[in-house]
């Protein structure tokens, strides 16, 4: 296991459970002090346009792009996300996502997996291992390395930031 399991297992049951950001930024404090975190959480106010982006739209640099904001108001309720894992996926193995070895650098993608299974995005803020990630529908957080929740996963990845416009080009042509 990476980090410490028992503030990661609380994470996950956080995530799920809580229904306001007050209730779940309370929980993050509680587990402040019974497992000394550093993480902190920020309100996503992208939600209060109609929109939520995906911690991979996040790290990918377009949760505050206008045109990708007005791709996620087109689309139909109950659809899957236009960048979610198989996007990712698909970047990866096309080569617009480019692995990154040692040392990492600021605004390289993190992916997170379990086993081979992407679960998880966000953008290394710090090359100390800090990360800026949004976990579910609400928060936008910044957290060490393994400071996420258990479920998304025990490997990581690195690669190259992509130009965010060249990911939405992307994503228009595999819309069209």
């Amino acid at each position: 296991m990476c980090g410490n399991t028992a503030l990661r297992i609380e994470l996950d049951r956080i995530i799920t459970n809580s229904k306001t950001f007050k209730e779940y930024s309370d929980e993050i404090e509680r587990l402040r002090a019974a497992h000394r975190h550093d993480i902190i959480v920020f309100e996503e106010t992208n939600r209060h346009q109609g929109v939520q982006p995906t911690c991979y739209a996040f790290a990918l640099g377009l949760a505050e792009n206008d045109q990708y904001r007005e791709i996620l108001r087109e689309e139909p309720e109950g659809t899957r996300p236009p960048i979610d894992k198989i996007f990712v996926n698909a970047l990866v193995s096309g080569g617009q996502l480019a692995t990154r070895d040692a040392p990492y650098k600021k605004n390289d993608i993190v992916l997170y997996l379990v086993g081979t299974e992407l679960k998880h995005a966000g953008t290394l803020i710090l090359e100390n291992g800090r990360v800026r990630s949004k976990w579910g529908p609400l928060e936008v957080h910044e957290h060490d390395m393994w400071e996420v929740p258990n479920s998304y996963g025990d490997a990581v990845n690195f690669y190259f930031a992509p130009d965010p416009s060249v990911v939405l080009g992307l994503l228009r042509n595999q819309n069209n």
